[in-house]
């Protein structure tokens, strides 16, 4: 009988024990119950954006679904400056909606230096945890006035949920196009008012290149298959006439290039005209 009666009182302290600790549980967000996922999904948002030349815009370090639980990040985002200039807006406007409305105490450091981005970013509200999806951080640029295509990317990011590490994460990149795409596969453009040449093709180390135009020119660069500006020879506008430039097989940072095909292109009043070039071993 004394048995019995002790199994009935530590039964009723465990039924106790357990309504007390949800009674305490802390609270959750409002909004759909976690998804079980076992990644933190992000992407910068939109994916892929299309803006004028000089234009302002914006991007979103985004969660774009359910998954794992956190409540702080740091982030690194990356972009060239070249093409990109970073827009500094007020520290509530770059906090996106997911962080600012889940607790009312925050910490917040931001950081823009050379070609990147840094975020740290926490809740400080005990008990509070995220899942997604929803905006983390927002960001505004200004494209350069010259059409070409460039990306923003996630250089690093850490999640972390009650101070420990959480993940993995799976990110998605975006992808500017700022004014019309450069047709990097069109043959040479109109050659009545502009010319390039370029001798030896394919070269290695070093290849000339000589602009005919027989109107004002600018912006001699060299271009990678997919748009990306690999190296500016010339910069700003040119009077009519011949010039030469020798480009060496190296990139603005002073980096050598890999062998493979680039395009040369050149800008006129009305008209561009482009040349393949191969770079050899």
């Amino acid at each position: 009988m004394l048995e019995r009666t002790r199994a009935f009182v530590l039964a009723g302290w465990a039924s106790m024990a357990v309504a007390s600790a949800a009674a305490a549980a802390p609270p959750t967000p409002p909004g759909d119950a976690p998804a079980a996922a076992d990644s933190i999904w992000i992407a910068i948002a939109p994916v892929d954006t299309a803006v004028t030349p000089g234009g302002t815009f914006e991007l979103h370090l985004r969660v774009t679904q359910a998954g794992k639980n956190f409540n702080a990040y740091d982030a690194i985002i990356a972009y060239d400056p070249a093409v990109l200039t970073f827009v500094q807006m007020t520290a509530l406007e770059q906090q996106g909606s997911l962080m600012r409305n889940a607790c009312g105490n925050t910490f917040h450091r931001f950081t823009a230096a050379g070609d990147s981005l840094t975020i740290n970013h926490s809740l400080l509200c005990s008990g509070i945890t995220l899942y997604g999806p929803g905006i983390l951080y927002n960001l505004r640029f200004q494209a350069s006035a010259t059409p070409q295509l460039t990306h923003v990317t996630v250089r690093h990011v850490q999640f972390y949920d009650a101070g420990l590490y959480t993940g993995p994460v799976s990110i998605r990149n975006s992808r500017t196009q700022v004014g019309p795409p450069v047709d990097v596969t069109a043959p040479p453009g109109p050659t009545h008012d502009l010319r390039l040449h370029v001798a030896p093709n394919p070269f290695n180390p070093r290849t000339t290149i000589q602009v005919e135009s027989a109107v004002d020119w600018r912006d001699l660069r060299v271009l990678d298959v997919r748009g990306r500006v690999v190296r500016v020879l010339a910069q700003g506008s040119f009077a009519a006439g011949n010039a030469r430039w020798v480009w060496d097989g190296r990139d603005d940072q002073g980096l050598h290039v890999a062998s493979g095909v680039y395009v040369v292109t050149v800008c006129g009043q009305r008209t561009r005209a482009t040349e393949r070039v191969v770079l050899v071993e």
